[in-house]
């Protein structure tokens, strides 16, 4: 998915990526203020700079052990967003993935 492909879709509420995807581009999704569901296939190997940035209603995020690489401020403004669950093999810096997010749990699968 190509950058800022769905950049502000304000009445976009759920996403369910195809199982071939592989990469999510930067801001592809940014300040999606309605989405409040996401499943990410295990095709995918990279989540792009603010993909998800300002997406206000999500909740919870669960991140594939696929994924190799998610840019700083993918989740970033994601006010409501409480619980993610990421492998434990991942080494990206998750304070810069989630900044400005009120996390209240990150499960290490």
């Amino acid at each position: 998915i190509g950058p800022h492909a769905f950049d502000r879709c304000n009445s976009l509420t759920s996403i369910t990526f195809p199982d071939t995807l592989i990469k999510i581009g930067e801001e592809a999704f940014s300040k999606c203020i309605s989405l409040s569901s996401i499943v990410f296939p295990e095709s995918v190997t990279t989540i792009g700079y603010s993909a998800f940035v300002g997406c206000h209603r999500l909740t919870e995020v669960e991140i594939p052990a696929t994924v190799r690489h998610i840019g700083d401020d993918a989740f970033a403004n994601c006010e409501n967003l409480k619980y993610v669950r990421i492998s434990s093999n991942f080494k990206d810096d998750i304070n810069r993935i989630f900044s400005d997010c009120d996390l209240e749990r990150v499960t290490f699968i």
